[in-house]
């Protein structure tokens, strides 16, 4: 069951699309839920390929986990570039362009604005070990971010395809100077396929194997996956959801 509604968003001027799943038995019980943010998440429910055709979606893996669960899916701010300006966590420049840097604001904007909401309107468990983030390109680097700055909230993330073509430097010293508690769950994957050369696809899997020691130096576990012939699409991401919700919520 998904349930749909607005919320006000400061930061970008609009009302921001917040889509909720909910459990099937939901209404029948008095369970509290784990929950799990997806930012930019609205493709996470209904995914069509260019064909027209529906593609796996977070909705459809939902409907037929075992695990119960809310998932909260937030409307992204637009196009691609859209995404970078609000997600960037650092304010850098990228190809003459200056990315603002309000990606902490947005993660602000999620814990003390719309995390109160979801959980005095739902039956969450609110607590740290219950409440993951998840993104993709530039998303995935903000909820990597907010799993490292904001752990005392974030125990668990799904960072997918990050994108580490700014900001790099300012978010490995980050986490190189935080405390990540060892019962922290990351998911960080790219695809085999992804940039234009070989040297793009070099540069991010050191990057990630690189946050991935030293994060492993503070014993958090992260499960890096490198998706064979993966791309930066839905597509791809989408075939990734059974194997980082297991890893999060299972192992």
């Amino acid at each position: 069951m998904i349930e749909t509604f607005t919320i006000p968003n400061s930061l970008q001027n609009r009302e921001c699309e917040i889509r909720v799943w909910l459990p099937h038995d939901y209404q029948d019980g008095d369970e509290l839920y784990p929950v799990m943010y997806l930012l930019d998440g609205v493709r996470a429910f209904t995914c069509r390929d260019k064909a027209g055709n529906t593609m796996a979606s977070m909705a459809s893996f939902m409907d037929s986990w075992d695990k119960e669960m809310i998932i909260v899916s937030i409307g992204g701010p637009g196009g691609e570039g859209e995404c970078d300006q609000a997600y960037c966590p650092f304010s850098c420049l990228r190809d003459g362009t200056e990315l603002s840097g309000k990606g902490d604001e947005v993660i602000q904007w999620i814990l003390y604005k719309l995390k109160p909401v979801i959980d005095e309107r739902y039956r969450t468990n609110p607590f740290r070990l219950c409440t993951a983030i998840g993104g993709y390109g530039m998303g995935g680097t903000l909820a990597l971010y907010a799993l490292t700055k904001y752990n005392r909230w974030f125990s668990k993330a799904a960072c997918l395809s990050c994108d580490f073509s700014v900001g790099y430097e300012e978010l490995s010293g980050l986490i190189a100077g935080s405390y990540v508690d060892s019962n922290t769950r990351l998911f960080l994957s790219w695809g085999g396929d992804e940039g234009d050369t070989r040297a793009d696809l070099s540069k991010q899997v050191g990057c990630s194997l690189q946050l991935n020691r030293l994060l492993a130096m503070q014993e958090c576990s992260v499960y890096p996956y490198q998706q064979r012939g993966g791309t930066h699409s839905s597509e791809s991401w989408n075939k990734q959801i059974p194997i980082f919700m297991h890893y999060l919520w299972k192992e």
